[in-house]
């Protein structure tokens, strides 16, 4: 499905509108996230959600399980909306968007650390101020984690890429060997 940034930028809204009502922005913006990475670092979900033989109501279903108990149920009955609509897909930029809406500010910009383990809170928010001072506009990382990384970080935020990861070193030092 092809990205239409109103549709996005609308959806996000409603999401915010939803948390503001129910008084629990705070949480849905934190739990959104985490259904995100959730999402994100199981291809096997992905594959089921993506599936066009999968029905609404088994996809549903599969999401009332797997996050049922976990998010805030304004936060589930968004994504059972999201996946009646066939819109799932849009998640992602949706809660970009949501974030971006939510922190008040079109300026911010959303990207993300890719890390075995998370860093600590001092670390994120060091590496979000030194890559703000950089980009000039404030930036907001979203955190997963990726056991195939070694050690080290990876950061995108945008078409920015800032490999730091061990994998991301070697390669550079075999292109330099290489060249």
């Amino acid at each position: 499905m092809e990205k239409d940034p109103a549709q996005v930028e609308h959806y996000a809204g409603a999401l915010l509108e939803l948390a503001r009502a129910t008084g629990s922005v705070d949480r849905i913006a934190e739990e959104a996230r985490a259904a995100l990475d959730f999402i994100a670092e199981s291809r096997e979900v992905r594959r089921f959600l993506g599936d066009a033989a999968v029905t609404d109501a088994g996809k549903g279903d599969a999401l009332r399980r797997l996050l049922g108990a976990h998010v805030h149920p304004a936060l589930l009955h968004f994504l059972l909306i999201l996946t009646h609509e066939d819109r799932l897909a849009l998640f992602p930029s949706i809660v970009e968007a949501f974030l971006r809406q939510e922190s008040g500010s079109d300026e911010t910009v959303w990207g993300e650390l890719c890390a075995a383990r998370p860093p600590r809170d001092e670390q994120l928010r060091a590496i979000e101020t030194e890559l703000s001072r950089r980009l000039g506009r404030p930036v907001r990382l979203r955190v997963r984690t990726d056991a195939g990384v070694i050690g080290g970080a990876r950061v995108r935020v945008g078409d920015v890429v800032v490999d730091g990861t061990i994998d991301g070193q070697l390669d550079a030092i075999r292109a330099r060997l290489l060249a």
